[in-house]
């Protein structure tokens, strides 16, 4: 039998138009991160790998730690310290105690930082949508969130982004030259702050 053409109402088809994923375009830029550093100092090692200053209010950010190490979470290990928007410099300076209490744990671990600035019109709220998509991810893949977050934040809308999006941001990426993992113990006062998002 001929297949039968099926024409949907023009306002089924206006519904369906509204209900289509946007496709974000996502761009990372690059940075080492050093706690000691001033905002000035932060701002410039963004200014210096092209990222564009006036979208510095609404960003995407990811702390992790250098080659070769790493953390070992429940299902996994990835460099991913914490996953986090708002305003760039403001932000990174925010972290900075948190992340000299880490480097004085034993070792001065590296830090970098993955930063994008995510833009969709007519919608203010992208980059916290693209932060919540990055959370959720990470914890079907691990198990838990990132070591230092303890909130899920919901996604509201049901964009679309390419694996380029995400790839090697939350992970270790392939060809990964991260060759250790490691975990807190009980004794280390970021026990708690690492268990606190486990799955189980």
């Amino acid at each position: 039998m001929p297949s039968k053409t099926v024409r949907l109402p023009i306002s089924t088809t206006i519904q369906l138009k509204h209900l289509m994923s946007a496709i974000v375009s996502i761009r990372w830029y690059w940075i080492d991160y050093d706690p000691t550093d001033t905002k000035t100092t932060i701002k410039n090692r963004l200014l210096d790998v092209g990222a564009i200053e006036s979208q510095f209010d609404r960003a995407v950010y990811v702390i992790r730690m250098k080659a070769p190490f790493g953390i070992a979470y429940p299902k996994g290990h990835t460099p991913t310290l914490y996953i986090g928007e708002g305003k760039i410099i403001s932000r990174l300076d925010a972290h900075r105690e948190w992340a000299k209490r880490f480097q004085s744990l034993g070792y001065k671990f590296p830090l970098e930082v993955a930063c994008a600035f995510p833009r969709v019109k007519k919608n203010y709220n992208a980059y916290r949508e693209f932060e919540a998509h990055l959370l959720q991810l990470f914890f079907n893949r691990y198990d838990t969130l990132p070591l230092k977050n303890s909130i899920h934040e919901n996604k509201h809308y049901d964009h679309a982004y390419g694996k380029i999006a995400t790839h090697g941001i939350i992970g270790p990426g392939s060809g990964s030259s991260h060759t250790w993992a490691i975990q807190p113990l009980p004794a280390n006062s970021f026990r708690t702050v690492f268990q606190r998002t486990h799955a189980t």
